[in-house]
């Protein structure tokens, strides 16, 4: 369980479980074990690990079903999940930079 904070959006500031897969993450209610929202990777314009602090921030642009914003995550395992959003941030990067080289191949 991870506590969000965000200025622009204090409706969102709760505690919510993350899910994550191959391109985006779920945020799901625990008090009602439903998604409040998703963002997909490619949406993430930057995620930065506040480590004397204990905090994630992440700023995702207005394709996303939040809309834009600066969104702080604070939890007991704010370090893990850091690292599992910079691996999909990675992967995906590589997926994109595998398409744009498949698109100027000679036919």
């Amino acid at each position: 369980v991870e506590l969000i904070r965000c200025r622009e959006h204090p409706e969102r500031e709760r505690e919510y479980v993350l899910q994550f897969y191959v391109d985006g993450i779920k945020f799901w209610l625990p008090e009602t074990n439903t998604v409040s929202f998703e963002w997909k990777i490619k949406s993430i314009r930057r995620a930065q690990y506040h480590n004397n602090v204990g905090k994630v921030e992440i700023e995702v642009g207005r394709s996303t079903e939040t809309g834009e914003g600066h969104f702080y995550f604070i939890g007991l395992t704010i370090g893990e999940m850091f690292h599992l959003l910079k691996e999909r941030i990675e992967v995906m990067s590589k997926v994109a930079s595998l398409k744009r080289r498949g698109n100027n191949l000679p036919k």
